[in-house]
């Protein structure tokens, strides 16, 4: 058992709480479930909204690639996942063109 602060975390009445290291698949979709419903409210349903799948690629003139990238956004921030110039073609500025 762990000594924490009250579920609303605003005051210091302390509360004894147990920890499981191995929840239950419904208690696990409870977790997800509330941190879904807390964002939702955040952010006024935005987190609804599908965000955009980016990939783009640069080739040189014969078809061969020699640089891109794959990103996604999520609530209007992008998250790089992937950058990739050969190495024929780094310190050229290839890679800050393609973010």
């Amino acid at each position: 058992m762990i000594h924490g602060l009250s579920p609303s975390g605003h005051d210091r009445v302390r509360t004894r709480h147990v920890l499981s290291a191995s929840p239950t698949d419904e208690e696990a979709a409870y977790v997800h479930a509330s941190l879904e419903a807390y964002n939702r409210q955040q952010t006024g349903g935005e987190i609804d909204r599908p965000g955009i799948e980016i990939g783009l690629v640069a080739k040189r003139p014969d078809g061969a690639i020699v640089g891109g990238i794959v990103a996604s956004t999520v609530l209007r921030v992008m998250h790089l996942e992937a950058l990739w110039v050969d190495a024929g073609y780094r310190d050229q500025g290839l890679g800050s063109q393609l973010v």
